[in-house]
Formats: C-alpha cells, structure tokens, sequence
C-alpha cells in the first residue's frame, strides 16, 4: 500500500519512518509531524465583571469551547499591560461564582473550559479587553469592553432574563417562518436611583458550527417591529429557517451616576416546512381522446419563501405510468415505474415538459385508459413535495372539467369555516347542456357519505358550484374525503372530477395548575403550568 493512513487520537509529535528495499539494497526516510487539536474560530469568549472602579481588583473569566494546545493564552486589558491566565483546560461546575449574579451568558457556562484571572486598573475609562492567538493550524480571538469609574457603582446590574427560547437548540421549541412568536423578557432594575431604562433587542444569525453571536450576522429587523421593549413580537414571514440568538441589552439610567447596563441571550430555530406541490384540477380528470392535456402545477411554491420569489429555484420532476401499474410506494421520491406513459410512443414531439406543467398533443395518449402524473417538486436545503393527478382518457367528446377551490383552501381544510368549491367546464357551449351532480366520500370507505344536501350546503348538490356549511365535516379528528363531481353532457358522455379534503381536527383542550393556590397581591410569585 503506498498510500496508508491512520487516525491520531490525541495531540503527539511523532515520527514517520518508511524504509523501501529489496534483496540488493534499501533506503530508508523519515520526517516529523505534529498532530494538533483544533480551536474552531469564534469559540473563545470574555466574561467580566465590569464595570468597575479605579484600584479595584476586576475578575474575568476566560471561556473556550475547545482549548487546544496553545501554551499561553495573552489578553491585552487595553490599559499597556497584558494577563496570563492559565490555559482553560478544565471544566468548573462553580465558574459563574466569580461573576455577578445578573451577569448572562450566550451559552451555558459550566459546559465550556475555563480559566480565572484578575486585573486592576488604576485610571477611569473604557477599555478593550482583547485575545488573539495562533498556532501552525487556526486563530482564535475574543474581546470585550470593560468600564472602570472614579467611584464604585452605587447599584448592581439590572437583572435581565429572556423567558422564551433556550440556551440549547436541543431542547428550543422550533417555530415556522410562516408563524408568528413572540420574546419576553424578566427585566428589574435592582436600584433606587434609577431614573429609566432603555431597552434594545438584537437578533444575529448563527451558523451550524459557531455558538457565540457575531456582528457580521446581525439582521437588521424591519422598522415596523418595535424593539425597544421588553418584549419582541417577531410577525410571521420575517425570518427564514436558521438558527438564532435573540439578544436584549438594558441600560439603566441613573440620576447622579454613569448608566448601568447587561443583557441576556436566548436561542431560537425556525424549521422549514416540506415545499408545496399543488396539480391544478384536482386528484382526477377526465379529458376527451382528442383535446390537449395540460397538467398545471405552477401554483405549487415554498412556505419558507416570504421574498416573492417566482419559483424559478424550485425543480419540477415529472414521472407519468399506466395507472395499473404496480408501484410499490407512491408516495416514494424514488419509486418510478418501467412501464411509464410513454413506452412504445413512435414520437415525443407532442410531450412537452416545462418548468411547472405537462403537456401532451392530442391523440397521444389512448383513449378509454387511465394515466397517473406523478409530480416531485425539490428545491436545495428543503424537503421535498409530492402531488399526483389521475387523468382518465375517454372517447368520444366528454367535457373537459376540473374542480378549483374557491375558499377555504389551505392544504388542510378548516372544518369550522365554509368550503366552497367550483366545477369548471373548459369546453362548454349552449348545445352541450351539462348536468351536475355532487357526492361525497371516506378514503377508508368506498361507499358514498350521506349528509343533507339541502340543510348542510348552500347551493344543494346539482349545480357547478357547491357551497359546504361550517360543521359539516367533523371538527374532532383528522380525516380524508373526496368530493365527487359526475357531469353529463347532452351528447350522453359522462365526465367524472374529483377533489380530495383533508380535514384538520380542532385543537384538544388542556388543563393549567397555578401554584400556590393562594397568596398576597403584589408579593406572591405564582407558578402556572399547563398541558
């Protein structure tokens, strides 16, 4: 093998030997390598206890996520002069002792390596307190600010606490870009010469293998969101799927002393949601032998997609097959039969496949036979959208019907509201004289579902349009229908269209449990907890 390999476990300087001979002569070289252990860049971080005051000993704290093997760790105070801590090559369950009680932290602080040091600075201001080190393999660097006053604070840090997301993305609730949420947070100023406060909200971007906020992924929220209370209402369709750190900084102004100020951090994932894959017309159609077929999913689009995009980043893969053909899955992305619409076809020159729709010339396809359209809709980072269409070919000249859905007309229908749909003849005249007539069924039963045509719609079920009542459907569990419109036509051709309900079930009730069950106004703190 002239290419081996092997996996260090551990950092080590070792020496690599390899020796070539045969039965007149060998040859030996060796070379050294030194095998490191990675500081990934942004993972270092400075707590202080600032601020502070002249001549007053300061703690800091120096954080790594991933302390590598650098000998020394220099932090330049901003003052001329320069700390060694000591390397933070162990874990302290009691690190946050050495900071202030209302001090935050955008991660959990007993989790990372750490190392304690203390400086004393002798003239007010403000000082850069700044770490930047490298080795033969990655450079790391961290910074904070540090206050020092003439005099101490009169008065501790405002108390801040973010009571919505998390400090771990394993245990935040996700929210969707098209949902609406909202940040609070605990504020006390903790001072009785405090004359106001000023509150600020920031929202960073945080990438897949960063865990500190950054400012070059600040996002700058629109103007009509206010940002400068204690809680952040963040309107549906303003953030993309990513994760996030919410911040919150507060600033108490005093009266005869410089402003006091700390914030805390909070993480928040938005998920995305699977794209939508949506054929015009319904789950099935029937279309005449000799009439152009057209399979129209241009209304398909991504939920995650506030920015109006034209869909031109979505990628449409069609796959249509006889429908007696066996699939194992159909719902499967992967799952593409042999026998598909097109084998022993003489010529293509009449199957068009855009971007978003089908379409096959007339004649093309056998009449009296039944084709499935299979559409896969994809698009890079998120997941993908199934939709089918059953398109019967009949002979003769049927009329070319679909069914649009007029309102109520979400993935999942609301079985509170009305749901209104709309036969539509694309071929009509006044000699053809079309007849309707609406049914309805269970996808777990072939037989028709009887309900009052009359009392529970609008319109009754002879007529294009069909207009269902609010509650005609159960509101107490999820279930599939299908809505069934047979049309006949004066020539005695009969067209059947199908559109298919998904209902979705109301939200069950829960109970709350306040603790204590009794206390006194303005000083009891009640528990509630609900589920």
């Amino acid at each position: 093998d002239f290419s081996p390999s092997h996996q260090y476990l551990d950092r080590a300087t070792v020496n690599i030997s390899v020796t070539v001979g045969n039965r007149y002569n060998y040859q030996s070289v060796s070379h050294f390598i030194y095998i490191f252990k990675y500081i990934l860049l942004r993972e270092l971080f400075i707590a202080t206890s600032c601020p502070t005051s002249v001549n007053q000993e300061t703690s800091f704290v120096l954080f790594s996520l991933h302390p590598g093997i650098f000998d020394s760790y220099p932090v330049d105070m901003g003052d001329g002069e320069t700390e060694y801590p000591d390397v933070p090559a162990s874990i302290d369950a009691d690190i946050m002792t050495f900071l202030p009680v209302s001090i935050n932290l955008p991660f959990i602080g007993p989790q990372w390596y750490s190392s304690v040091f203390n400086h004393t600075f002798t003239t007010p201001g403000f000082y850069d307190v700044d770490i930047d080190i490298v080795n033969k393999i990655t450079y790391a660097q961290a910074s904070a600010q540090c206050e020092v006053r003439s005099e101490p604070t009169p008065c501790p840090s405002p108390s801040v606490h973010i009571l919505d997301g998390s400090q771990n993305f394993n245990s935040t609730l996700a929210y969707y870009p098209d949902q609406q949420f909202t940040m609070n947070a605990n504020i006390h100023l903790n001072c009785d010469e405090a004359v106001g406060a000023v509150y600020r909200w920031d929202v960073y971007r945080l990438p897949q293998n960063e865990s500190l906020p950054v400012s070059s992924h600040r996002i700058t929220l629109p103007d009509h969101i206010p940002q400068t209370y204690a809680e952040l209402v963040i309107p549906a369709s303003t953030l993309g799927p990513d994760r996030y750190i919410f911040q919150i900084t507060v600033t108490t102004n005093m009266e005869l002393a410089e402003s006091l100020y700390n914030s805390d951090n909070s993480l928040v994932y938005i998920e995305a949601k699977s794209l939508y894959a949506r054929i015009a017309g319904g789950g099935t159609r029937t279309v005449p032998w000799n009439s152009t077929v057209v399979i129209n999913a241009s209304s398909s689009y991504d939920p995650n997609d506030f920015q109006g995009s034209d869909n031109t980043d979505l990628v449409f893969t069609w796959v249509c097959f006889h429908f007696n053909t066996t699939v194992t899955d159909l719902s499967s992305h992967t799952s593409l039969p042999s026998d598909d619409c097109f084998t022993g076809s003489s010529s293509l020159e009449n199957f068009i496949f855009e971007n978003s729709s089908v379409v096959i010339g007339p004649m093309m396809l056998a009449g009296n036979h039944s084709y499935l359209f299979k559409l896969v809709v994809t698009k890079i980072g998120v997941e993908a959208a199934i939709a089918m269409q059953l398109v019967k070919i009949s002979p003769g000249n049927p009329l070319d019907m679909t069914i649009d859905c007029v309102s109520n007309c979400d993935r999942t229908m609301n079985p509170s509201a009305r749901f209104i749909l709309s036969g539509m003849c694309h071929d009509c005249t006044p000699y053809t004289r079309p007849t309707y007539y609406w049914s309805l069924s269970q996808s777990d039963n072939p037989d028709f579902v009887d309900i009052d045509w009359n009392l529970q719609t609008l319109t009754g079920r002879k007529r294009a349009f069909l207009t269902l009542h609010s509650y005609t459907f159960p509101s107490n569990l999820s279930a599939t229908y299908t809505l069934q419109l047979l049309v006949t036509s004066w020539s005695g051709t009969v067209s059947v269209t199908e559109f298919p309900v998904i209902i979705n079930a109301a939200p069950i009730a829960g109970s709350c449990v306040v603790s204590p069950d009794s206390g006194t106004v303005l000083s009891t703190k009640f528990a509630v907890t609900c589920s």
